[in-house]
């Protein structure tokens, strides 16, 4: 009798801890609101000489920490280092200069927020966590006009788009937008109608066709305009820089990586991943056996080849460095056909092209250089097969 009263009292102790606990932590499903949260912009476009206000609410006071990040997660700018802020809403401005007061190039930067409550407890405000790089739709219309087209496309919200001209199951000619950031309107692009090599009237091939890609920005991405347009060499130089700040970054290759794979199933673009200075694919000559780059022999005809010829494709000097920082094939078309591809490209690499497969008269070469990234080089030029 002892020992079950004793279960009882034990019961009913436990139940009543319950009942504590349950009351400390609120109605079933309710849980306590973000230390940082109502995170929204006064503008998402920014021309030198305005400022973008950051406005936040924080549910309690904090040392609050803000930084601006380039789209290959670089920090640029700490706006504020471990300042104290009152609950409530909060704002802290950018005027699109980095931490030396210069300007920034033209393109899509982001934003994080981080709070350290009074504890020592950390909260963070991270919109790669929970944005960026899903496909996103895109309307394109192609206008003729008296030289060359206009390329008019319609994107429903801030993305980055990637418009390139080629063949249909065919090479890739021309890259019209490569990767650039817009936000949400309807916008016309200017384009001569010809390849990279300007010699090619794209559309006027068989099967020829523009392929228009997009994803979206992470949320409260800031789109700066007006500014220079050399962000690669300006991602480049601040690659070898340090910040000051007594806080980490927020926003690192690493977390963004970690972040799309559990997005994964919102079908992020595979060229969300590859860093903004890397989106263009390094370009290059194909030489003849004298080292003459065989594009630049137009004007004089055809070149003239039979048997086995062998041809040497160089990346341009400017862009070796970026060649070997990245994995590359070649695809070789001839009269817009995939006819033959090497895996694993090198700089110089000779290419032998095996000339008696081909009909003897004038034939359309086109090398194209292709990164495992999706980035697209080409070169096209024109041979006049004679086999015996």
């Amino acid at each position: 009798m002892r020992t079950a009263t004793r279960v009882v009292k034990s019961l009913l102790a436990f139940a009543l801890m319950l009942g504590i606990i349950t009351a400390l932590q609120g109605p079933a499903g309710a849980s306590a609101p973000p230390v940082i949260d109502q995170v929204s912009l006064s503008q998402s476009v920014l021309v030198p000489g305005e400022a973008a206000a950051i406005s936040y609410r924080l549910a309690q006071p904090a040392q609050v920490t803000a930084m601006i990040y380039t789209p290959d997660y670089q920090v640029v700018r700490v706006l504020m280092d471990g300042v104290h802020r009152s609950a409530g809403i909060n704002s802290v401005a950018w005027d699109g200069k980095d931490d030396s007061g210069a300007m920034v190039p033209n393109e899509a930067y982001l934003i994080s927020l981080q709070a350290r409550d009074s504890q020592g407890n950390t909260y963070t405000y991270d919109p790669t966590a929970f944005s960026g790089g899903e496909k996103a739709d895109i309307q394109l219309e192609l206008i003729p006009m008296a030289e060359g087209y206009n390329v008019q496309f319609t994107v429903q919200e801030p993305v980055r788009v990637n418009i390139r001209a080629g063949i249909h199951n065919g090479p890739f000619l021309a890259s019209i937008v490569n990767w650039a950031p817009y936000g949400k309107g309807t916008y016309t692009v200017a384009w001569n109608g010809l390849d990279s090599g300007g010699s090619i009237r794209v559309m006027e091939q068989e099967g020829a066709m523009l392929l228009p890609l997009c994803f979206k920005l992470p949320v409260n991405s800031i789109l700066v305009q007006g500014s220079s347009d050399d962000y690669v060499a300006y991602a480049k130089s601040q690659s070898a820089q340090q910040v000051s700040t007594t806080g980490e970054a927020v926003i690192t290759v690493s977390t963004v990586r970690k972040s799309s794979l559990k997005r994964a199933s919102t079908g992020i673009s595979t060229a969300y991943l590859v860093a903004r200075a890397r989106h263009d694919a390094p370009k290059f000559t194909v030489n003849d056996a004298t080292g003459a780059p065989l594009a630049s022999l137009r004007k004089t005809g055809p070149i003239k080849v039979s048997s086995h010829y062998p041809l040497t494709m160089e990346v341009t000097a400017e862009d070796v460095e970026d060649f070997y920082e990245g994995r590359y094939e070649i695809v070789v078309f001839v009269d817009n056909e995939r006819f033959d591809e090497e895996e694993s490209a090198q700089t110089p690499y000779t290419y032998v092209l095996d000339t008696t497969s081909l009909e003897n008269g004038v034939h359309e070469v086109t090398f194209n250089l292709v990164g495992l990234g999706g980035q697209t080089e080409s070169y096209s030029f024109t041979i006049e097969v004679y086999n015996e």
